[in-house]
């Protein structure tokens, strides 16, 4: 089973998810952004489904001189982000790389979990970094073909693509601290604060203390 799981000069708002969540530096949001409710997933379901309820960002553990959204600034598509072991849906898994956008990768494709395959000694699936991109900090639409560039501590750079669904991830080791930057479109954000672990979408969800989705606009 693959889960080609969700960045982003906003400072990319911690383009990927931080341990701990450590805060970012977010800009300001002055435009409203409404998102449209997802068409419903068809197909035979396993467990829960998530419909994907409406719910509003927060500014905790966001720094800087800058005011930070709130909910008066925008509105947040949850989409799949409640996805995980014990909420899984047939027919967004079919869709392998492009399933469940805007979840938290590394709850299934981390060490020990469910999206990981061991074979004969093989292991697969098992993600470094992954995250979702949008087009907003609510995040209304994917980005496709952007590239997201991870730099670790020992100066080794990951570049990763994102798909039609926003979706990245890698499996390549990296060493913490690490740094990342956007590009697309020509355009650039970077996030300027160190982190710790490549799970962006555990921190960049609506409620998460990121303040939003890893977004490129």
């Amino acid at each position: 089973m693959n889960i080609r799981i969700a960045i982003t000069s906003l400072t990319l708002i911690s383009a990927l998810g931080l341990i701990g969540c450590q805060p970012s530096t977010v800009e300001t949001v002055n435009d409203v952004y409404v998102t449209p409710t997802p068409a419903s997933e068809s197909g035979d379901n396993t467990g829960q489904t998530n419909t994907g309820g409406e719910a509003t960002p927060t500014a905790d553990g966001n720094t800087g001189s800058e005011p930070t959204p709130t909910v008066d600034d925008f509105e947040c598509h949850p989409g799949w982000e409640d996805a995980g072991p014990n909420n899984r849906n047939r027919a967004q898994e079919d869709r392998e790389e492009k399933m469940y956008p805007g979840s938290d990768c590394m709850a299934c494709h981390d060490t020990g979990g469910i999206g990981v395959e061991y074979d004969d000694g093989e292991v697969e699936d098992l993600f470094t970094l992954g995250g979702t991109l949008y087009d907003t900090l609510g995040g209304d639409n994917p980005v496709k073909g952007a590239k997201v560039e991870v730099t670790d501590s020992t100066g080794k750079v990951v570049t990763m693509t994102t798909n039609s669904a926003g979706n990245f991830y890698s499996e390549k080791k990296v060493v913490p601290p690490l740094t990342t930057k956007v590009t697309g479109n020509g355009k650039e954000r970077i996030m300027y604060t160190e982190f710790q672990d490549g799970s962006c979408n555990s921190c960049h969800a609506c409620v998460g203390s990121a303040g939003g989705k890893v977004y490129l606009d």
